[in-house]
Formats: C-alpha cells, sequence, structure tokens
C-alpha cells in the first residue's frame, strides 16, 4: 500500500478550518515539525523600488516570486515539516529557473552582446547550481532556515545589482 503525504493545500486549508473549540493541538503536531534550531530569519520580502523594471513580464514574476518565497517563510515560521515545505521549494526552484530565462529571452531580443549574455547565462546557471546544492543541505540535514537566508540573499542581490546591470539592455 502506498501512502501520499497530504498536499500542501488541503493541508493549509485543513489548518485554517481550525475552530478554537476544536482540538487542535493533536493536528498540529501531526502536521508541524519540531523547531529544534530556533535561528532568527530575515524578515519577509517587500518589494521595492530596484524590483520594477520596464518590463511588466518581468514585474509580474517578480510579484509572484516574493510571494512564493515568502510563503515558504511563513511556512518555517509555523514550524512546518520539511515533507510539507517540499513543494514550496520545488516550486521556487522552478519559478526562478523560469524567471532568469524570461531575463535571457528579453535581453537576445534587446541584442545583447554574445559576451553580455554568456556572463547572464554563467550568472543563471551558477545560481541554480548553488541552489540545488542548497536544498540538498536543507532536505540532508532537515533544516530549512539556511535555504531561506540563501534564496532572501540571492533575491536581493539579483534585484539590485543583476538588473542594474541588465536593465540598461531591456530599454
Amino acid at each position: 500500500m502506498v501512502h501520499q503525504l497530504p498536499c500542501l493545500a488541503s493541508i493549509i486549508n485543513r489548518l485554517s478550518n481550525i475552530k478554537p473549540s476544536d482540538n487542535h493541538n493533536l493536528m498540529l503536531k501531526s502536521l508541524l515539525a519540531k523547531n529544534t534550531a530556533n535561528l532568527p530569519l530575515p524578515h519577509y520580502i517587500k518589494l521595492g523600488e530596484y524590483d520594477y523594471t520596464v518590463y511588466p513580464i518581468v514585474d509580474e514574476q517578480h510579484r509572484g516570486l516574493v510571494a512564493t518565497i515568502n510563503s515558504l517563510y511563513y511556512f518555517i515560521q509555523q514550524g512546518f515539516a520539511l515533507e510539507v515545505l517540499k513543494p514550496t521549494i520545488q516550486l521556487i526552484e522552478q519559478y526562478v529557473m523560469f524567471h532568469l530565462k524570461t531575463e535571457e529571452t528579453l535581453l537576445i531580443k534587446h541584442g545583447i552582446s554574445y559576451e553580455e549574455l554568456k556572463t547572464v547565462k554563467k550568472y543563471s546557471t551558477d545560481f541554480m547550481h548553488d541552489m540545488k546544492e542548497h536544498v540538498s543541505n536543507a532536505i540532508e540535514h532537515k533544516e530549512v532556515q539556511e535555504l531561506y537566508k540563501f534564496i532572501a540573499n540571492w533575491w536581493t542581490e539579483h534585484t539590485t545589482k543583476f538588473h542594474s546591470r541588465i536593465d540598461k539592455h531591456l530599454v
């Protein structure tokens, strides 16, 4: 018999429907991991002035990335188990890959030089490699706080340093 984990949406739905009169401690204990590290995390990511570009699709993707990254932060703060966090982590990985590919495509459309494109592709490849390494470490050590910090730091770097370098090509 194969046992499947409940999907994240059904868990959130069940948690949001708990009434104060319910004996919710037993349910919560079965859904939440014991938070042993209690490491302080950076706060929620807020969209700032550097998060907007001249391309509405890039801005929309930035909003989607921030919402997904902030969901991970919320679930960590609530003490959700790593198994419950995995779909959110996978979504972030896939969304970042999609977002970086969108930016590369727009740069090609606007005639970025071959050398600059190579630099952008290396940035994307290096980040995805580092991301996979951080995800593996988080899974191996059952520790997601450092993964969140890595993602939050990447976001800041991406929207400030990276975009300040590529936005001039997207005008």
